[in-house]
Parts: structure tokens; C-alpha cells; sequence
């Protein structure tokens, strides 16, 4: 939802759960649930574009659910920011073309997610023989990129992070690629969104 304020345009986010009603009743053993809806904030909008109200969206899931991983709760139950995606199961928006783009994009992005989360199941059951090598060359990747190993020492720790962060998804969703090609001998199927096209091996 947009608003317009003195000639300024604000978004606000909301989002409809099913949530617990926690009213017991002995004749259903599962929890009853009803549709709630939350809203999710407001901000001061960049620009109309599509991938700017997508990156807007994901900001926002971002800090969410690092608010609550850094809670007491959360640390003894963390949960994975690329759930959110998948999750959600539609959009209500206007018709506008911008509207529809970002449908897109969420579309893309929720495969995307649902790929990364294969990849980190697969990463982390496989042997240290297997990932090893596949991590190193997501590094060697890393220090090409940024010009070599003396400019890549004279980034700050953070954007060192980040680049490292961007590398995991990376791999991640390569493996689940790889993964894909395996079970499907050595042809990718159709996915949706940016791999739309299919690949052979």
C-alpha cells in the first residue's frame, strides 16, 4: 500500500497469517487456527520500481527475523530468513505494471529461496572431503573478483562479509543445480523465474 504525504510517498507493509487461536476444544486435537492479519511497517519510498519494493520486502523479512534469532527464544529455536518466501503463497496488489513486475520478482525470489535452502540441506550433510574443495573455490572466486588477495585484504571486515555471505548463497545454490542435474540425468528441469531456461549438462 503507498500513501502520499506532502508530496512524499510512503509504503506499508502488512502480511495475513493463519494463526493459533489457543482455544482448547476436546473434540479437535489439532489447534484451531484463524486468519490475522499484521502489519509489517512503514517506510519512506526510494523510487517505484519493482526490484526496489522487492528489495524493500526483503530488508524487511531480513530484520525481522534478526530480531528474533537474537532473542532468548530465537536462540534456542533460530529459524531461516528464506522460509519466509516460501511461505507466503500470494500477493494482493493493484494491476499497475510495476505491481505485476514485482509479482514476478517475488516469484523468482521465492525459487531462488527454496534452491539456497536445498543447497544448505545438501551442504551440510555431505563430508568435509566434499565441501572443502567447493568452498575453496567460492574463495579463490572471491579474491579474483575484487582484484586479488591485496585488495581483497584492504576491504573492511564488513564488506568482506558480505562478499562471503554472497559467496555461501552461491555455492548453495549450486550444489542444489548440481543436485538437480544428478537426478535428472544431466538435464536441469524448467524452474521458474530467472533459471527459467533449461539447461543440459
Amino acid at each position: 500500500m503507498e500513501l502520499l504525504i506532502n508530496t512524499s510517498t510512503y509504503e506499508s507493509k502488512h502480511g495475513l497469517l493463519l494463526t493459533p487461536t489457543y482455544v482448547t476444544d476436546p473434540d479437535k486435537p489439532t489447534m484451531n487456527t484463524i486468519p490475522t492479519q499484521r502489519f509489517f511497517g512503514i517506510n519512506a519510498a526510494i523510487d517505484h520500481k519493482s526490484e526496489t519494493q522487492l528489495q524493500g520486502w526483503r530488508d524487511l523479512i531480513d530484520r525481522m527475523y534478526k530480531v528474533y534469532n537474537e532473542s532468548p527464544l530465537g536462540h534456542q529455536k533460530p529459524l531461516n530468513p528464506l522460509e519466509f518466501a516460501h511461505f507466503v503463497t500470494g500477493m494482493n496488489t493493484d494491476d499497475a505494471e510495476d505491481q505485476k513486475k514485482l509479482f514476478r520478482l517475488f516469484e523468482a525470489w521465492k525459487a531462488s529461496c527454496k534452491r539456497e535452502m536445498r543447497g544448505q540441506e545438501a551442504l551440510l550433510s555431505a563430508s568435509l572431503a566434499e565441501t572443502i574443495p567447493l568452498l575453496w573455490n567460492e574463495i579463490k572466486q572471491n579474491i579474483t573478483e575484487i582484484g586479488g588477495m591485496a585488495c581483497w585484504e584492504a576491504l573492511s571486515p564488513g564488506e568482506q562479509e558480505s562478499r562471503k555471505v554472497t559467496a555461501y548463497k552461491r555455492l548453495c545454490v549450486k550444489i542444489d543445480l548440481m543436485h538437480l542435474l544428478q537426478s535428472n540425468g544431466g538435464m536441469l528441469p524448467c524452474l521458474s523465474g530467472e533459471d527459467a531456461a533449461c539447461t543440459r549438462k
